[in-house]
């Protein structure tokens, strides 16, 4: 597999740059509690995880978020990666079915991340959300600045994978106008 393979093991460098610049795409509490309640929505509604599980609490691990809970009496543990929003979780939650299989999920998920792109400044109203199933992945597009008549910040693209919720590429765009006078020095 390359680099651009979302089921590739390669970090691509978008993933790393948010990982340096914020301590990854779950970088605060708020996020990791967020996205797991999306994710434990996810399971109950395909029956396997039961809609009246207790949350133990979150843990802020080195490189990733725990959350205990405890379902009919049995513990369970799913972790939420920093840098790249990866869900671990236990087999026997999943049915093998991807957590990320439905649309309507995926926006959710890609709504929380951006929105906190955007508390830290980058993201911009990227609402309304657009989607594209890629297969294996989920393309999701922003919509701020889609004409790019403003400079600043642009469109916002998440590429997310459905089977672990893992983000495979990020990028913010930044829409930067070119003066008249650079534009006729460039014509050939």
């Amino acid at each position: 597999m390359s680099a651009g393979d979302p089921g590739s093991s390669a970090v691509r460098p978008s993933i790393l740059l948010m990982e340096a610049a914020h301590g990854g795409i779950v970088n605060n509490e708020r996020v990791a509690k967020s996205l797991t309640r999306v994710v434990l929505r996810r399971l109950a509604s395909v029956g396997t995880l039961a809609e009246d599980r207790e949350v133990l609490g979150i843990e802020a691990l080195t490189d990733r978020w725990g959350l205990r809970m405890k379902e009919n009496g049995r513990s369970s543990w799913i972790e939420i990666t920093k840098r790249d929003a990866a869900v671990s979780r236990p087999s026997h939650l999943t049915n093998g079915q991807p957590l990320l299989s439905g649309a309507a999920v995926a926006k959710e998920f890609a709504e929380i991340l951006i929105k906190n792109l955007s508390r830290e400044g980058a993201g911009g109203d990227q609402l309304p959300l657009s989607l594209k199933d890629k297969g294996s992945t989920w393309m999701i597009d922003g919509s701020h600045n889609a004409d790019r008549a403003v400079e600043g910040t642009g469109l916002c693209h998440v590429e997310i994978q459905k089977k672990d919720c893992r983000v495979v590429d990020l990028c913010l765009e930044y829409v930067l106008h070119v003066p008249s006078v650079v534009k006729q020095l460039l014509r050939p």
